[in-house]
């Protein structure tokens, strides 16, 4: 996302739903945390998407917030492993590969004996 206004939330929310839909896997429900924007709030009841609201203060009950502590990390230690001179403003060129590389150590959860990677990369070939 390249900014936190409620247009492009909704709008980054909505092409990851639309992606996992097309691969048969779109989410059942949305768990969100108390500062969730009227914006997206509106386009998951346009389009009859069920969503519940984490209370305010307790990140443990929304698995986003440890998935975003996971991946943070998960970066981080891929930075520190660039050579010295790699130029730190071309930080978002490493992105995919952290996703990548963090979707191979994970587990589907639909189908713990592939990789999340594999689950997602074969659905779509299948589909």
């Amino acid at each position: 996302m390249k900014n936190r206004n409620g247009a492009t939330i909704k709008n980054t929310y909505m092409t990851i739903y639309q992606k996992l839909k097309k691969r048969g896997h779109a989410p059942k429900t949305f768990i969100l945390d108390n500062e969730v924007s009227d914006t997206l709030v509106n386009a998951f009841e346009q389009n009859n998407l069920v969503y519940q609201k984490v209370p305010p203060h307790n990140k443990r009950t929304n698995a986003a917030e440890r998935a975003i502590q996971t991946w943070k990390a998960h970066f981080i230690a891929g930075l520190s492993t660039t050579d010295p001179l790699f130029p730190i403003s071309e930080w978002d060129r490493l992105i995919y590969q952290g996703q990548v590389t963090l979707n191979l150590l994970r587990n589907s959860r639909m189908n713990p004996k592939l990789s999340a990677h594999a689950y997602l990369s074969n659905a779509c070939q299948t589909r």
